[in-house]
């Protein structure tokens, strides 16, 4: 007897040809063009308001105008655009102009339906070049991504059969038929933009799965408490309840890993919506000013999940407004399930209305299709395959669909150029060839605000600051010296008299900002003025009235910058001979003039000048102006290493504040960066240097930590898109520390 069981046809696994067909069957039945339409015109709308937001101001560009601050500002030298595009050049700021333009009528056009598929076109060629040609604009913004994709798709979908002005034109002799037959579009047309939203929402819910966002509830707190910033007194509160962070940590999870699939099922369909308008609605209303038109995108864009023919509905609706039964099975338990807004369960979306398909889907179009939705679901899960922490080794972390999931705070990167021409080591002693260096013979030495060692400075010192320039002070503690004022005095004549011949102009005891600042509000309050300001407005009044230049002048070093400097006998050293006076009215050192010797050295300074001696000045290391008014590369060195000069390449007079923040916080821009900085000192030197970085980047609220290791020559090091680059750092702290994360 046989014992092997028999298997009926219906038992059998369907073959994939079998697959296939029924697919096939599916994406081609017929549905109503109209949400199709509707959603085209919502979607040329939002683009046409993009198109209104580059050139306005927008806080998203912290306040500036986009058009300016990416593409049309004189002060920009050089773009950054995706790595597929490095050859996409940035066009001059006329042609920039009319690109900007163009996507304005074409997004008009489009909304419209005039040539749907060509505006559509010409939406994505413009907004496509805006969005590659400056990854700085456009890499946190996942939205903008998706309105590029949006804005492909529409290229292939009949879209344009409703609420267009084709439908204004319809041949009289065929409006009869027109009005008998319906109008209508394949159903893949309206699925594939439901399963690009879907993907879309999963994997931003996806990027909260961590014990950042689901244990911290960072970065919902900072979210939050930024937001409560001038929110009136009973929001803040609510904002800075942490219960409520967690709540909105969770619910945000939840709702981004749900909604696609409650949007697909009829049953849930309503209950999404809900959810959807309340979660863009608190986005907008309450926690960010920087997402411009994502809510609106994301409210209007889901309204391709509804019927095919709902706007036809609800056009017959609005005649005779009417509310039908809901089902209390299901009302009860939701309202329970989600407060309130469950409710909604009780109403189950309407099944759509089929038509017969009028023709098959094609095995080409079929291919497609699949491709399509199997490249946007893999695409963003490429980390996966990438050991190391995503979120800070940016290792396929773009096109992944992770708006304001993270957090970062960084220091600007410090760029070094090391050429062995310039400054080399014998022994255990650093040379500085001063005749291989082409720009001024400066040496710019910066200290900590936080820890100015005085007794480990020169008796001599020059302090640069952004709102004085150059003054040069009498160090008394030089050394572990310990003179009086008089003593202070006399020596200081002796070193003049020895290097210049002469005695100075002048010497002055200095003050600290406190003392000075009593000073000038009394001396207000004598005249008759207010004198009721915060120390930073009363300083920031001094330093802007020139009669007071004396006053200033008279400062502790550093204090200027507000750094207050240790109450020393410090005497500050006049010289009309020394210093002049810049083209910004603030004094600096004659450098062919200036003499050094010994007494302009610090303690133990184990330097040695070739070709020359330069004039050091020093400066605080945290200053960004200060940084400003370095020239492009400069001679330093800091003050956790005095003894080890190195070459550092201003970034901030090459790049942009919005550009120099992305290169420091992005490890593959930082490489790009570096190949351009390598690649201007060999143009300007003929020597090939290497390039290194010391970066600062805080995580979520971590302390900062290197993102790139500083000893590797990032302008020859091998870049891999697709595995570990190991000269990034991975996160060294697995989770926040309570402290940090408290806040």
């Amino acid at each position: 007897m046989d014992k092997t069981a028999s298997v009926t046809p219906a038992q059998t696994a369907a073959p994939p040809s079998a697959i296939a067909s029924g697919l096939s069957d599916k994406l081609a039945i017929d549905v109503s063009a109209a949400s199709l339409g509707l959603f085209r015109f919502f979607f040329g709308v939002v683009m046409l308001l993009e198109a209104i937001s580059i050139v306005r101001p927008m806080a998203s560009a912290a306040g500036s105008i986009p058009l300016e601050t990416y593409y049309t500002s004189p002060e920009i030298r050089f773009h950054l655009p995706y790595a597929a595009f490095t050859w996409l050049p940035l066009f001059a700021p006329g042609v920039v102009r009319l690109i900007v333009g163009l996507l304005g009528v074409a997004s008009a056009a489009l909304a419209f339906g005039v040539a749907s598929r060509i505006s559509a076109a010409v939406v994505f060629l413009t907004w496509g070049y805006l969005y590659a040609v400056e990854s700085t604009r456009t890499y946190w913004m996942s939205y903008y991504y998706l309105e590029l994709l949006v804005a492909f798709l529409l290229i292939w979908v009949p879209a344009g059969h409703r609420f267009s002005m084709r439908n204004l034109f319809v041949d009289s002799n065929s409006k009869k038929n027109a009005a008998l037959a319906p109008v209508t579009v394949p159903f893949w047309s309206i699925l594939l933009f439901r399963l690009q939203l879907v993907i879309t929402y999963f994997y931003a819910g996806l990027a909260k799965i961590n014990a950042d966002w689901l244990l911290d509830a960072q970065p919902i707190r900072k979210f939050l408490a930024d937001a409560s910033v001038g929110a009136p007194a009973a929001l803040q509160s609510i904002f800075n309840h942490v219960p409520f962070a967690f709540f909105l940590s969770w619910a945000g999870a939840i709702f981004d890993l749900s909604v696609g699939f409650l949007l697909l099922a009829r049953r849930t369909r309503v209950l999404g919506m809900l959810l959807l308008i309340v979660f863009h609605s608190t986005n907008h209303l309450f926690l960010f000013d920087d997402i411009v038109w994502f809510p609106l995108l994301g409210v209007l864009s889901a309204t391709i999940f509804l019927n095919p023919d709902w706007p036809d509905r609800f056009l017959k609706w609005l005649r005779k407004p009417h509310l039908t039964k809901p089902d209390l099975k299901w009302l009860v338990p939701g309202a329970i399930l989600v407060p309130i807004l469950g409710a909604a369960l009780g109403w189950k979306s309407a099944a759509a209305e089929r038509f017969r398909a009028t023709s098959p889907i094609s095995k080409l179009c079929l291919s497609l299709f699949i491709a399509w939705i199997a490249f946007q679901v893999l695409l963003p899960a490429r980390h996966l395959l990438i050991p190391g922490d995503v979120r800070i080794t940016f290792e396929g972390l773009s096109f992944s669909w992770r708006l304001k999931a993270e957090v970062y705070r960084v220091e600007p990167a410090q760029i070094i150029i090391a050429d062995e021409q310039i400054i080399s080591k014998t022994g255990g002693e650093h040379v500085i060839h001063w005749d291989k260096w082409s720009s001024d013979k400066t040496l710019f030495r910066f200290v900590d605000r936080a820890s100015i060692v005085w007794t480990n400075l020169p008796e001599i010192v020059v302090v640069h600051e952004p709102l004085l320039g150059d003054r040069i002070f009498y160090n008394p503690v030089s050394a572990g010296r310990s003179l009086n004022e008089a003593e202070a005095r006399a020596r200081i004549t002796q070193i003049w008299q020895e290097r210049f011949g002469r005695a100075p102009s002048g010497m002055a005891r200095t003050f600290p900002v406190a003392e000075i600042l009593q000073g000038y509000a009394r001396s207000l309050q004598n005249r008759g003025a207010s004198a009721d300001r915060s120390p930073r407005e009363l300083l920031r009044n001094m330093f802007t009235d020139p009669k007071l230049s004396a006053l200033t002048r008279r400062l502790h070093p550093f204090d200027s910058e507000g750094a207050n400097s240790a109450d020393l006998p410090f005497l500050i050293i006049e010289d009309p001979q020394l210093l002049r006076a810049n083209p910004a009215g603030k004094t600096e050192i004659v450098a062919n003039l200036w003499k050094t010797g010994p007494e302009q050295q610090a303690p133990a300074e184990k330097i040695r000048h070739e070709g020359g001696t330069p004039v050091s000045r020093f400066m605080l290391k945290d200053s960004t102006s200060s940084v400003e008014l370095l020239p492009y590369a400069a001679i330093v060195t800091f003050s956790n290493a005095p003894n080890s000069p190195v070459v550092a390449w201003n970034m901030f007079k090459d790049a942009t504040l919005s550009k120099a923040m992305h290169i420091s916080t992005n490890p593959f821009l930082l490489q790009r960066y570096a190949l351009r900085v390598a690649k201007l000192w060999h143009e300007a030197s003929g020597h090939t240097p290497k390039v290194h970085a010391h970066t600062a980047i805080s995580f979520n609220g971590r302390p900062l930590q290197q993102s790139v290791d500083p000893e590797i020559d990032l302008a020859a090091v091998q870049l891999n898109h697709f595995t570990h680059n190991p000269w990034i750092n991975d996160l060294k702290q697995g989770r926040i520390p309570p402290a940090q994360a408290r806040r």
